[in-house]
């Protein structure tokens, strides 16, 4: 078994069942959290070319200079199933400056299902990722009716070196 082989052992042991839903490379993988009934899993990939939207506009119009392409997978932690249908939004926070910057993630089909786009970071560095998850009003059966329920909120540290 080669180093590569072992990262790919490592990150389907880190996610569990859901490392057969992650196609995201294992490098690109800041961290996974759990919160209230989900399975939150933050990515920070190169950026994305070619991506429209559905009605044909260019993900490219969205930031002119992409850094980076933040990327958020929420599974169920029972049946480990990808939850659809949440406003995604990732706040970054320079540690060293205080800035913010707010992008929201919408539903994304690239590999897999997902949250995510283009953004552009102003500036290398330390920033602290807060990653807030807010659930839509669904129809549901009663004694599901707290599932995915409540917003959930997670952070990880990422630094663009």
């Amino acid at each position: 078994m080669n180093f590569s082989t072992l990262k790919v052992v490592a990150l389907s042991v880190a996610l569990g069942p859901f490392a057969g839903t992650a196609n995201a490379g294992e490098d690109d993988l800041v961290g996974v959290k759990i919160t209230n009934d989900m399975k939150i899993a933050f990515y920070m990939e190169a950026p994305k070319h070619g991506m429209v939207m559905t009605s044909g506009k260019s993900m490219m119009v969205m930031d002119k200079k992409p850094t980076h392409h933040p990327e958020v997978k929420v599974f169920d932690t029972e049946s480990g199933k990808f939850i659809p249908y949440l406003d995604v939004s990732v706040r970054f926070e320079n540690q060293s400056t205080g800035a913010k910057m707010d992008v929201p993630l919408p539903a994304m089909l690239g590999g897999w299902f997902h949250y995510g786009r283009n953004a552009m970071l102003p500036e290398k560095g330390s920033y602290q990722v807060t990653i807030n998850v807010v659930p839509q009003e669904l129809m549901r059966y009663k004694s599901m009716e707290k599932k995915w329920a409540n917003p959930a909120s997670v952070s990880f540290d990422y630094t663009w070196k």
